[in-house]
């Protein structure tokens, strides 16, 4: 993620909505699985409507229980590839 880009919290449905506009508008827009649990929209449909290298994982593990999340995450139906972006290149390139 370049010094450019923006992390968005994918939290509360209105939210979720409003980052999922901005990322499919922008490229350069990230949003964060952590805090999965705060909307009613499945992530499943998140992925169809933005790219999976825009959604990245733990970039806020500190105030949520990450091993919660990660079982969140890893238990959609997804493929490989979806978590690759997901856990992978996106993520590692934030930290």
């Amino acid at each position: 993620m370049s010094s450019s880009s923006s992390a968005i919290p994918a939290g509360a449905t209105g939210g979720r909505r409003e980052a999922e506009a901005l990322a499919q508008k922008h490229s350069n827009v990230y949003m964060e699985w952590c805090g999965s649990f705060c909307s009613s929209i499945p992530w499943e449909e998140t992925l169809r409507r933005v790219a999976p290298r825009q959604i990245v994982f733990g970039t806020d593990g500190m105030v949520h229980d990450i091993a919660w999340e990660l079982a969140r995450l890893l238990s959609l139906d997804a493929s490989d590839e979806t978590f690759e972006a997901d856990l992978g290149r996106e993520t590692c390139a934030a930290f």
